[in-house]
């Protein structure tokens, strides 16, 4: 359960009500300053301890120790402020265009409309953050930069970091079991985010920011988690929700617990959701109607996912506040913000000088391609202290022809290698792509993260597996196989198809322990909108290939990779996707055979 302050059971309309009630009431008793040029209104009885130091934070906060900075982006930064009288965060709001600074003749500030919201909220008896101070800047007569200051909560810190450094990742349960702690922690996790949001839309508020980083999470001695809404620039007030909304918002929030969260963990978010809702609205539940609305908010969760990775996708693509874009007259060049510019610049302008001032070791050095380990010392996106630089050269007219129309092989590994990432499978992180156009020939670079203790499945059969024992052989298999099995179908389930799935582009783990599969080699990845049964064929019978050629498996551990594959729902109807991929496995090695190429 959620600790913190109810409301009697009530309508959604009476709950509107009583939140407009409830806002009219609250005035906070306030003092009005101005400081360098910035107009604050803060909290009478906090005003001595905070208005001494906003100045500063304000307008200056690198020179202010006090201040730390926790987020920043071009409209916006918030930094954390450390004071006598306890901790507090600001938050820096910026208007660069003069339009914005029009709307803000006929609307509040957004700090001023977050103060609101904050305010209102509390007075519904959800939690959330503790206004402290406003203010705004005048540039020309008009509002251009507002600012806001909250109290800040103790030991809390965002649902998504406590989520990634304290429970085990879904994926991982089948060959990590997770502790008890773990189990109980997941549980009474998924129970106080189902009654919040239930209280929430309850309550009419429609949170368009609803995501796992807005919410705060803290674990209170007895074990049992507090929760805290953030971030509410973007709420919206209504008298009631309709289920569409409803829904909406919570496909919103799932979008970060997607591939992290079972369908245990769903259940007991779906059923403590619903206990809230139906009590508060006093309509109870009829045989049969919690399956159709399981089935129902299933449907629009898994929908809603692949909107939001399809948006996320195309800002991607675009540009935001996660991508460095240093395109010039002789090329593009794309890489991760947290790049040393400094050194993203050298790279652009002479991407050779990594092969010739930081190879460690070649993995192959061809007329078409060539790939190196170079040394990193930007531990911010090369973690491991080093990386993989590769070189692909595109000779030929109709080829540099073909070019203007379509991406080059480097940029569809960098879109498709973040892409994967945001779907929770597994493959090295892109850093940075280099197109040098103006070459001749054209030449391309990609730079991804190294990731130690790992070698291509092609490799590690080749080289580890003879000294394996019987018993660790099937041990090993049966967890890799699981997990690429998952892998495959969640890459095929977005759209993906990698049509040269074999073992020399899967990178394993040379640890025992460790059952991760990494897919290598993007650049030859496709999307559909709806992936083609035949295309799906097609990625399964090149792993099926490779596992004959370099005969590991039995027929046992095919059959079961199949079901793994196909899940419960469609595990009835493995027969038929067992002779077509064997017949798409016997026609490939029919055609190598006849053109005597080598297969891996």
């Amino acid at each position: 359960m959620i600790s913190g302050s109810t409301l009697p059971l009530a309508t959604p309309t009476a709950l509107y009500a009583a939140a407009r009630d409830v806002a009219r009431a609250s005035a906070i008793e306030t003092v009005a300053a101005k400081q360098g040029g910035v107009s604050w209104t803060v909290r009478a009885d906090l005003a001595p301890a905070v208005l001494p130091r906003l100045q500063r934070a304000a307008h200056d906060p690198s020179r202010d120790g006090s201040a730390e900075t926790v987020k920043t982006g071009p409209h916006r930064t918030v930094y954390r402020l450390s004071l006598p009288s306890g901790e507090f965060y600001l938050k820096h709001f910026r208007n660069y265009h003069w339009k914005e600074r029009l709307l803000n003749l006929v609307r509040p500030t957004k700090a001023e409309i977050e103060w609101r919201a904050a305010v209102r909220i509390a007075g519904l008896g959800l939690p959330t953050f503790e206004p402290v101070a406003l203010g705004y800047a005048r540039r020309d007569g008009l509002v251009a930069d507002s600012f806001l200051v909250s109290r800040g909560i103790p030991t809390a810190i965002p649902l998504d970091e406590f989520t990634a450094v304290t429970l085990l990742p879904a994926a991982e349960r089948p060959a990590v079991p997770p502790t008890r702690r773990q189990c109980e922690l997941r549980s009474s996790l998924a129970t106080a985010v189902g009654e919040l949001c239930a209280r929430l839309h309850l309550a009419g508020v429609e949170h368009a920011d609803f995501h796992a980083a807005n919410i705060l999470v803290r674990i209170e001695p007895d074990g049992a988690p507090r929760l805290w809404l953030i971030d509410l620039h973007r709420v919206h007030f209504r008298r009631a929700l309709s289920d569409e909304q409803r829904y909406r918002n919570l496909a919103f929030l799932h979008q970060f617990f997607v591939c992290k969260s079972t369908r245990a963990d769903r259940l007991r978010f779906f059923r403590a959701y619903q206990r809230v809702w139906r009590a508060q609205c006093e309509s109870p539940l009829q045989p049969g109607d919690e399956r159709r609305e399981i089935a129902c908010l299933e449907d629009h969760l898994c929908r809603g996912a692949h909107r939001g990775w399809q948006r996320a996708d195309r800002a991607w693509r675009r540009g935001n506040r996660h991508v460095k874009k240093l395109d010039d007259h002789s090329g593009c060049c794309r890489g991760l913000a947290a790049l040393n510019l400094g050194w993203f610049t050298a790279l652009r302008d002479e991407p050779e000088r990594l092969f010739r001032d930081h190879a460690i070791a070649w993995h192959k050095q061809s007329a078409k391609h060539r790939v190196a380990e170079v040394a990193m010392h930007d531990r911010l996106v090369a973690p491991h202290g080093t990386a993989f630089f590769k070189c692909i050269q595109r000779p030929g007219l109709w080829r540099r022809w073909l070019d203007r129309f379509r991406d080059s092989p480097v940029r569809k590994a960098w879109e498709f290698g973040h892409a994967l990432l945001r779907r929770q499978i597994e493959t090295p992180r892109p850093i940075a792509c280099v197109e040098r156009l103006a070459a001749q020939p054209r030449r391309y670079y990609l730079l991804t993260e190294a990731i130690p203790e790992t070698a291509t499945l092609a490799d590690f059969l080749a080289q580890t597996w003879p000294g394996l024992s019987a018993s660790d052989r099937n041990l090993w298999l049966a967890a890799r196989a699981r997990r690429l099995a998952v892998q495959v179908r969640r890459l095929h389930d977005s759209g993906f198809d990698h049509r040269d799935l074999k073992f020399s582009n899967l990178l394993v783990s040379s640890r025992l322990d460790d059952s991760r599969v990494w897919f290598l080699d993007l650049d030859g990845m496709r999307f559909w909108r709806q992936l083609p049964e035949p295309r799906s064929i097609q990625n399964l019978a090149r792993v099926s290939v490779s596992a004959r050629v370099h005969r590991v498996g039995s027929h046992a551990d095919r059959l079961r990779f199949l079901k793994w594959y196909l899940g419960p729902a469609s595990a009835r109807d493995w027969k038929s996707w067992w002779r077509r991929i064997a017949e798409s496995s016997d026609r490939k090695l029919a055609t190598n055979e006849r053109r005597g190429r080598a297969i891996d």
